[in-house]
């Protein structure tokens, strides 16, 4: 039993090299005998080959969230020779990267020597020594990639891959055995030009994240969030961490599974089934079947959001979400799409509240445990704030309220908020008026028809009364009773909210100021005045009618008499 094991591992490791270092090292060989001989004096000269990224990587510039293009640089590490259809690869020992080379050769089970083939030089020179380079079924192509990108510190024979319309790519290199290096942290791959090679960068790691472009929102308001990745390729590592970690801030609240106690999340493979059908993935209890595991830290569970689900409030609360990729590898490449939902809570009055997310991925096939961070860029959303200022108003000469002139405070003014929207379109459109009601079960702004069964907000002694949650929009404040002693207003004072500017403030006191909305509105003392258009002027203007009349009349009677 132990001896088929041992078989079947040396089978797979063969296959695996020969799947990352195709066509791989082959040994010229004596056709008569069979032992191995020399390169034959047939060289690569004068024939050329190119490399392509059909996949090139975008990268985060380092702090900022702007994304640049990846740098992808070809290094030839083995020069190869020919004998009719069979090759074999050397290495000089001037090469930048004998060292590297050596070193990784006298490592225990490495699969790889070198053998000298020329005599050492004695000019002083250096080594000019020639080494065949010998391989046997232990060699692991994705550990001789790592062991160059840790050396690849100083080296300067590379070649810059560029841009063009298939991806990046680099042409008229000299055949030989190249490792393709890029900055974006992959685990670098190592290719044949003969003569052409296409690579699919396994740093595909696509990271973002989305809020269906929800940035003004109101209390209650439930924003549905989207982090998209691709599965990696895996080939050479042992095992893969592939996890995902999100936090909200402390205005924004998970919504939990029903009956459960972790986020009610989806993770999809979209379009990676036979037919094209998305790959629904179960949840697991261990990352070990294909599955995935998520637990949710640092929460507390509130009250229920819109749909009866509960929701957990994240005041520095996350989730992690842990996907066996180890066992995906015949979706390769699919894009993982992972959905949930967030509800805005009331700590948002305000503020702008953010969402990050960070992906941790293996990157060393020698160290798995060993992961780097692609953090998606921050999603925003805020909610803004009426704030009502009540005092007894100062006029000037030429009528004009003074806004210097606050300092009287009023109270007991009563205040409802209303919007109007709009149904329908063209002549068969309808304005519906809608009042501002806070449920307060369900710590949500809700809007209904009817002055009597909206919210009403009475100012306190400093003249002051606060309508919070409110997204962008046009709004009107109505004074339904006004404070002793003062007329009541006769026009709703229009309030306009566009709080895009507190996606650019730095602090939270700016933030807070961005999003808070001040009505100046003053009162006039004195009988309160019939309205325009009421009986009251009408009474007026006959009145001042007939006392013009009785006027003319006498004027007249007298220049007669």
């Amino acid at each position: 039993m132990k001896r088929r094991k041992k078989i079947v591992s040396v089978l797979l490791t063969a296959m695996m090299v020969l799947a990352m270092a195709a066509p791989g090292f082959a040994d010229v060989t004596d056709p008569g005998t069979g032992d191995p001989q020399p390169p034959a004096p047939v060289t690569s000269e004068g024939k050329t080959g190119s490399i392509t990224i059909d996949n090139p990587q975008q990268v985060l510039e380092e702090g900022s969230e702007e994304a640049k293009p990846a740098t992808y640089t070809a290094y030839r590490i083995f020069d190869v020779t020919y004998s009719g259809t069979s090759y074999a690869y050397s290495i000089a020992g001037t090469s930048e990267w004998f060292s590297a080379v050596k070193e990784y050769a006298e490592k225990e089970n490495s699969g790889l020597s070198l053998a000298a083939s020329t005599a050492a030089s004695s000019s002083g020179e250096g080594d000019k020594t020639i080494y065949n380079v010998v391989t046997t079924n232990e060699f692991s192509a994705p550990a001789f990639a790592a062991h160059l990108k840790a050396n690849l510190s100083g080296k300067t024979g590379g070649k810059q891959l560029t841009a063009d319309g298939e991806g990046v790519s680099v042409s008229e290199l000299p055949l030989g055995y190249y490792f393709v290096s890029t900055d974006s942290g992959a685990l670098c791959n190592l290719t044949t030009t003969n003569p052409e090679v296409t690579i699919h960068d396994k740093n595909d790691h696509t990271f973002t994240k989305t809020d269906n472009e929800a940035e003004d929102v109101e209390i209650g308001e439930v924003v549905n969030y989207t982090i998209t990745g691709k599965v990696p390729d895996t080939t050479g590592f042992s095992s893969y961490t592939y996890k995902v970690e999100d936090t909200l801030s402390k205005g924004l609240s998970f919504v939990k599974a029903q009956g459960g106690e972790d986020v009610a999340i989806t993770v999809t493979l979209k379009g990676a089934g036979e037919d094209g059908e998305d790959v629904v993935l179960e949840k697991g209890t261990a990352v070990a079947d294909g599955k995935y595991t998520l637990t949710t830290t640092g929460a507390t569970e509130g009250t229920p959001a819109e749909g009866g689900n509960p929701a957990v409030l994240a005041t520095g609360g996350k989730f992690t979400l842990q996907i066996d990729v180890m066992n995906l590898k015949q979706y390769i490449g699919a894009d993982i799409e992972v959905t949930y939902q967030a509800v805005v809570n009331e700590n948002a009055v305000a503020t702008v509240e953010g969402n990050k997310a960070v992906l941790n991925y293996s990157h060393d096939p020698q160290n798995p445990t060993d992961t780097t961070p692609v953090n998606a860029p921050e999603e925003k959303v805020y909610t803004s704030r009426i704030v009502v200022d009540k005092f007894a108003g100062v006029y000037n000469a030429d009528g004009t309220l003074d806004e210097s002139q606050t300092s009287a405070k009023l109270a007991g003014a009563t205040f409802v908020l209303y919007r109007e929207t709009t149904e329908g379109e063209g002549e068969g459109a309808t304005t519906k008026t809608e009042y501002y009601k806070f449920d307060t079960e369900a710590d949500k702004v809700t809007w209904v028809e009817g002055q009597a069964n909206g919210d009403t907000f009475v100012t306190d002694e400093d003249g002051a009364v606060e309508i919070p949650g409110l997204k962008d929009g046009i709004y009107y404040l109505k004074e339904t009773v006004a404070p002793t002693g003062y007329n009541l207003l006769t026009e709703a004072v229009k309030m306009e909210i566009n709080g895009e500017d507190a996606l650019e403030a730095e602090t939270t006191e700016e933030q807070t100021t961005a999003l808070t909305n001040t009505a100046l509105v003053p009162n006039n003392t004195g009988a309160e005045l019939p309205g325009t258009g009421g009986i009251g002027t009408t009474i007026f203007y006959a009145a001042g009618i007939l006392l013009m009349a009785g006027a003319v009349f006498f004027v007249i009677r007298r220049r007669r008499a």
